[in-house]
């Protein structure tokens, strides 16, 4: 149990740098579409800490990621603990029979760290196009959603909808003008979030 513990934090620096690639890719995917280079806006802090505030982001976010943390664990342990059997080895693709348990089993790990990068990155680049994509949509249709009210340091105020930000940049369109706009966050006093009225 020790040494599993040991192997996995060796993981963790590999794991978490392979979380910021994936951040970045998901930003740029979303921004570009939009017809803005992410990256000249963001500084090293945003993408250190992008992967945190990727998958805190929203509540169903996190449940889908611990969801999928804990069917990955169940098929580590299922595809361990029957290693021997046939159709096991022909999903992990083993195809040498000659393997003793223990290379059977680091074969099996292997192929589950893979089926793990691929499935995070699909799942970051999903993000990343469909939230590009549907932004993109609405601000063409005009069916945005003005939610917040920037209050600028220079007295100026502006009802806007909120594309993102970082921590050095706001992105935004507002009623009047639907081109998209950069602000840094030092010029905005205070943002005011515009709550939907119940009837």
């Amino acid at each position: 149990m020790i040494r599993n513990l040991e192997k996995i934090l060796q993981f963790l620096p590999l794991g978490y740098l392979y979380l910021i690639i994936l951040g970045i890719l998901k930003e740029s995917l979303c921004y570009n579409q939009l017809g803005i280079n992410y990256l000249n806006y963001s500084s090293i802090i945003d993408t250190l800490i992008g992967p945190i505030s990727d998958l805190t982001s929203s509540l169903g976010l996190t449940i889908a990621v611990i969801t999928i943390i804990i069917l990955l664990v169940c098929l580590n342990f299922i595809l361990h603990k029957f290693y021997d059997k046939k159709i096991i080895q022909k999903i992990v693709y083993l195809k040498d029979n000659t393997l003793s348990e223990k290379e059977i089993k680091a074969h099996i790990r292997n192929r589950i760290y893979i089926f793990v990068a691929i499935s995070l990155l699909s799942f970051f680049l999903g993000i990343g196009w469909g939230k590009g994509h549907t932004i993109e949509n609405k601000i063409k249709t005009g069916k945005i959603e003005y939610n917040r009210i920037f209050k600028f340091n220079s007295g100026e105020s502006k009802e806007v909808f909120l594309i993102g930000s970082n921590s050095q940049y706001c992105f935004y369109t507002t009623k009047t003008n639907k081109n998209i706009k950069i602000a840094p966050i030092a010029s905005i006093e205070e943002i005011e979030i515009i709550r939907k009225t119940t009837k």
